[in-house]
């Protein structure tokens, strides 16, 4: 559980991205800036993606390929870094104890 739970977490958490910046515009208005229809529209807060579901699950879907994406890649660079260093990996199975591992 201790190797996978950040992911489950940040899997789970994932809607939250999408919330957030509505909430913030309703709790701290100064963010929104000066002009009256961004101030009309961020004062709804994230009702307006319920009401609007066609772009919720849009923005949901895209969101969660991103995060795939961003996980894809980080394991595709720890492939490439074990492809380079293999040989160095190789030597400390050879040269090192059993009992350091």
């Amino acid at each position: 559980m201790n190797t996978f739970c950040s992911y489950i977490l940040m899997g789970i958490m994932l809607p939250l991205v999408l919330i957030t910046p509505f909430t913030v515009f309703v709790m701290i208005p100064s963010v929104v800036g000066k002009k009256a229809e961004l101030q009309l529209a961020a004062s709804r807060g994230e009702v307006a993606l319920f009401e609007k579901d066609h772009l919720m699950f849009t923005s949901m879907f895209t969101l969660c390929c991103k995060y795939i994406a961003g996980h894809g890649i980080r394991v595709f660079a720890s492939m490439l870094a074990a492809t380079i260093h293999c040989r160095h990996l190789m030597v400390w199975n050879i040269f090192c104890s059993k009992n350091d591992f």
